[in-house]
């Protein structure tokens, strides 16, 4: 049942994709401001989570369609695990996206103020989810897999409270 869940996701961020391609002046091209505050929304909404504290900070950045599908896909597998991980048994729980440009690099970060009841080092010295170390989950590779499209990099970090998901690609 989750997984049909998260699949149907995932068809959801790129349908939201779809549609607002389809409404825009701009046929080939995306603005984040618009479409992520969309998908975070809608994902939050169907794991059970839609009254969670959101803060977005999304520059007006435009990408074409190829950079687009890969960036919802990531943020709504970030938003499914959260949901599995971060929010449940959290008094106040959070979800905070940012995006910014400088010069020719794309800076994403989704963080969270989950426990720390999975939390464990990695062979890098960083602090993560366990969940998310394991790389052989299906999320965990298409994050990887979706990041590899961008020609991005990412890591998982522990911040004081919670987890933070940083990526960084060109445009």
């Amino acid at each position: 049942r989750q997984a049909i869940l998260e699949s149907k996701l995932r068809v959801q961020a790129m349908a939201i994709i779809q549609r607002k391609l389809y409404d825009s002046t701009h046929l080939t091209t995306l603005n984040l401001a618009d479409f992520i505050p969309e998908i975070a929304e809608n994902a939050l909404a169907a794991c059970g989570f839609a009254g969670i504290t959101k803060r977005f900070d999304i520059a007006p950045i435009r990408l074409n369609v190829d950079q687009t599908i890969p960036v919802g896909l990531i943020i709504t597998e970030l938003i499914v695990n959260g949901s599995k991980y971060a929010f449940p048994n959290n008094h106040a729980p959070c979800l905070t996206i940012d995006c910014t440009q400088s010069e020719q690099t794309i800076r994403l970060q989704l963080a969270d103020n989950g426990s720390e009841d999975f939390m464990e080092e990695d062979q890098f010295g960083l602090t993560i989810r366990q969940h998310q170390q394991n790389s052989t989950s299906f999320g965990s590779q298409l994050i990887a897999l979706q990041v590899q499209q961008l020609y991005g990099t990412y890591q998982y970090k522990h911040r004081e409270s919670g987890t933070e998901f940083s990526m960084k690609f060109s445009v």
